[in-house]
């Protein structure tokens, strides 16, 4: 299960009171090549995987511009967590985001976010976060990982709570990041 709330500001802060993630110039991460060509992530070390359930996990946003704000998200994106023995600390997560799922709360709003004015999802229609690190912290993890939006990655660093047993991980983060971040 993982449940992320992601506040996307332009002009005013819809994440006012909430974490800012980080945000810094992308990691390298190691790749591999596959066998039509495209690079993939390479899952460094071993361990028990658990597949996002998209019926119990979210991932949404809200973001604001100087006339109110509106709440969002994706509906279609894949993801896995690689926990070497038990240890969050050192798994490696992975989430692909299908752009063309993005959705809001206003049709009109919905339709400019997937044009060329914002994700332009016909030229970009996948987003992806890879994990780079992950810190154990007295009240969750920081996690670190490169987030690719827009077709430019950056590497962004939030807290998370997360639960860990045999059967299942749930992890929860909400932050705010400036889409601006994400512009060529």
């Amino acid at each position: 299960l993982f449940r992320s709330a992601l506040f996307l500001n332009a002009c005013s802060d819809p994440g006012d009171g909430k974490e800012v993630a980080v945000v810094k110039d992308a990691l390298e991460v190691s790749t591999v090549a596959t066998k039509d060509g495209e690079e993939s992530v390479a899952v460094v070390a071993e361990g028990t995987v658990y597949t996002m359930d998209n019926d119990e996990s979210s991932i949404t946003f809200t973001g604001s511009k100087p006339t109110g704000t509106h709440s969002g998200g994706w509906s279609g994106y894949v993801g896995t967590v690689t926990v070497p023995d038990g240890d969050f600390a050192r798994a490696t997560i992975i989430i692909d985001f299908d752009m063309n799922s993005t959705y809001s709360d206003d049709k009109d709003l919905t339709d400019t976010l997937k044009s060329d004015k914002m994700f332009d999802v016909e030229k970009y229609p996948d987003a992806k976060f890879v994990s780079t690190s992950i810190a154990e912290m007295s009240d969750g993890y920081d996690v670190s990982g490169n987030l690719t939006l827009h077709g430019i990655t950056k590497n962004l660093t939030f807290s998370a709570e997360v639960e860990l047993d045999d059967k299942k991980v749930i992890a929860e983060s909400e932050f705010s990041i400036n889409r601006k971040d994400f512009e060529d």
